[in-house]
């Protein structure tokens, strides 16, 4: 035998036991049967920054979900790569999921999407996207004097008028277990007057809360 042909045939050997050790190994793993299981979901996960701010590079975003089975494990993915060192988020025993992730500083500003992976006994997969803004200083705050002061919980719309503002607030992802308008003096920033609507109609079953 030539030394090529006894090199050719030592790597076919080598080569043979590397897959055979592999195979070994796999087969040794717990995994999911692909195909084997169907789930379903009916929910929806949303990104936000902080106290509702927006997401900036080298902050939080905050994650809200709605709509898992109780204690389903939640793997997010993201550009291909695991968030969370691997391991899964867990839903709560309600099956509402609050976890946060960290946004890298060099992250341009822009629309990422997210790959949600539900494990369990309903494996399910979904999207969603979490919108990086980019980071901006206060311009000309020195020419105002700023008053603050807490006031509602969750604003989402502002509005002036008759020597008042008006805030519009809610709380929670349908169902919305508060919403509410309030009526601000524009000077001291009290609340003079508070009004709750009623309950939304069921859609399709469903509680839609506020």
């Amino acid at each position: 035998m030539s030394e090529k042909q006894a090199a050719v045939w030592t790597r076919s050997i080598f080569k043979g036991l590397a897959v055979s050790a592999f195979l070994m190994a796999t087969s040794s793993m717990t995994l999911a049967e692909p195909f084997t299981a169907v789930g379903a979901y009916d929910g929806g996960i949303r990104a936000f920054g902080p106290d509702q701010t927006a997401i900036v590079p080298g902050g939080e975003a905050m994650l809200m979900g709605r709509g898992f089975q109780p204690n389903q494990p939640v793997y997010l993915r993201q550009n291909g790569e695991a968030l969370n060192g691997g391991e899964p988020y867990l839903a709560d025993d309600k099956g509402s999921l609050r976890a946060q992730i960290s946004i890298p500083e060099t992250a341009n500003p822009g629309m990422y999407p997210v790959v949600a992976e539900l494990g369990g006994d309903a494996p399910f997969a979904t999207t969603f996207d979490v919108t990086v803004s980019a980071q901006l200083d206060e311009m000309g705050a020195d020419a105002y004097a700023v008053t603050s002061a807490p006031i509602v919980k969750r604003p989402y719309q502002v509005a002036y008028g008759n020597g008042a503002i008006y805030v519009a607030a809610s709380e929670g992802r349908p169902p919305i277990t508060e919403t509410y308008v309030a009526k601000i003096d524009p000077a001291t920033l009290e609340t003079i007057a508070k009004v709750q609507p009623g309950s939304a109609p069921e859609r399709n079953g469903r509680d839609m809360g506020h």
